[in-house]
């Protein structure tokens, strides 16, 4: 079966939603913004084993996401519904491990405030005595 190619989903401007053939369960999805402006994003629809109901998720915006890669992500959905897991639950799994994880780096300008702060009470202790 033959899938969309990437010259006509460049040329596509009739908004709805077409099916790519090359991968199961995606849709390039074709909007019109403020201003009349064209928008095009991936979709993949499945089946959630969790909540056994149809669901979709945004794979990403085209250009951004070209055909091959909209086709990967999408195969990679596809494992993770075969192993009985919900890619939407799966991405915010990530998502919130991530947060979790940028919330435990600091950034220099929080280690150089702390270095300050600890300096300015240093300052103001009376002599020979430590914290």
């Amino acid at each position: 079966m033959r899938g969309l190619s990437a010259i006509a989903v460049e040329k596509v401007k009739r908004l709805g939603l077409y099916r790519d053939r090359g991968a199961m369960g995606l849709y390039l999805q074709v909007g019109r913004g403020k201003g009349g402006m064209i928008w095009k994003s991936w979709l993949f629809r499945f089946l959630s084993p969790t909540l056994r109901r149809q669901r979709w998720i945004g794979l990403g915006s085209y250009p951004h996401i070209g055909v091959a890669t909209a086709r990967g992500l999408a195969d990679e959905a596809i494992k993770q519904v075969s192993v009985r897991l919900d890619p939407i639950d799966e991405r915010n799994k990530k998502l919130s491990l991530d947060r979790a994880d940028a919330a435990k780096r600091k950034t220099f300008r929080q280690i150089l405030d702390r270095i300050r702060g600890r300096a300015s009470c240093a300052k103001n202790r009376p002599a020979g005595e430590y914290g």
